[in-house]
């Protein structure tokens, strides 16, 4: 397994953008972790950026701003100086991102070494450090928060020269993400809804939010325990200020700003989050804890629940 003593494995050097990745099962609170870390005036929080090309720019997503991405002044201003013009040059991106970011090619040290060195990671490694230093340059900040969640992406941004790369490792009970994807939404792009959304069953969530954060963990085992922290959304949303310490140590930046941040309200509109729960269209938002499953999930579901990720609720201190 890869290791950050490794070769393949970019120690961080002078000039390096300093990157604080979000990684997690979907629907555990990235948005609004993403919003709320991003308004330490250090930090920049700007949605999930693994979707950018596809979502905003090919398929006109919305930003916070109340602007279409393609529309918005701030992403226009990014892809003019990231990449050619015309569509063909986001294909081609969106296609070297899936190529990349593909959990096999990370899985160990063998493969993990083979990707880095190959050229089509190359390209994509290029790709990627020109996109957090000039996201770096466009918003002043000392640290770019990608609230992409998939773990294979962190593996391979933890390989690319010219980004110093940090990892939260977000967790929600998944019960609470069971009752989350049970929700039907209706295709509305002002609001942030891309499309229908369709109706997971409780036990395929469950065994998705299993297999999404043992992803993870190995990702946190491959980029190493001084990079990277765990976090559970109920304690991010009930003890604000504790882990958003712990995260600006993480990251290396003066925790005191966040003391106001976590008292009031966060002005969404002044950021431009792309993608991402549909939160980051309200214009404003208040941390708090949902847990409406509790009173939301059949019994038969929550005992699902605890029987498909029993294991993984019980390591994380979810009682099961």
């Amino acid at each position: 397994m890869t290791t950050p003593a490794d070769p393949c494995y970019q120690t961080p050097m002078r000039g390096d953008v300093r990157v604080l990745y979000v990684m997690g099962a979907g629907r555990s609170g990235s948005t609004i972790f993403d919003a709320t870390v991003g308004s330490h005036p250090a930090m920049a929080g700007l949605g999930e950026l693994n979707r950018m090309a596809r979502q905003a720019w090919l398929r006109k997503e919305m930003c916070s701003c109340g602007e279409r991405a393609v529309d918005c002044s701030f992403w226009s201003a990014i892809r003019d100086a990231w990449l050619a013009p015309g569509d063909a040059a986001i294909d081609e991106q969106v296609a070297l991102e899936k190529s990349v970011e593909r959990l096999p090619r990370w899985a160990t040290r063998g493969m993990a070494a083979r990707t880095a060195n190959s050229s089509t990671f190359a390209a994509y490694a290029e790709r990627a450090a020109a996109l957090f230093h000039i996201l770096a340059d466009a918003t002043g900040s000392q640290v770019i928060i990608d609230s992409s969640k998939m773990p294979a992406r962190a593996m391979a941004l933890a390989h690319v020269p010219g980004i110093d790369l940090r990892v939260v490792h977000l967790v929600r009970d998944p019960r609470g993400v069971a009752w989350s994807l049970r929700k039907r939404l209706e295709r509305d792009l002002a609001a942030g809804v891309p499309k229908n959304s369709r109706i997971h069953p409780v036990w395929w969530t469950a065994a998705a939010w299993s297999l999404t954060n043992a992803q993870a963990e190995l990702a946190r085992r491959i980029i190493g325990p001084e990079r990277s922290i765990f976090a559970r959304y109920e304690d991010f949303a009930t003890r604000p200020r504790e882990v958003l310490e712990r995260v600006c140590e993480l990251v290396g930046v003066d925790p005191a700003p966040m003391a106001a941040i976590v008292n009031g309200e966060m002005d969404l509109r002044t950021r431009h989050l792309v993608a991402g729960n549909r939160l980051r269209m309200k214009g404003s938002a208040r941390l708090s804890l949902d847990e409406a499953w509790r009173q939301k999930l059949a019994p038969g579901e929550i005992r699902t629940c605890r029987r498909v990720a029993g294991p993984l609720m019980r390591r994380y201190g979810y009682a099961a």
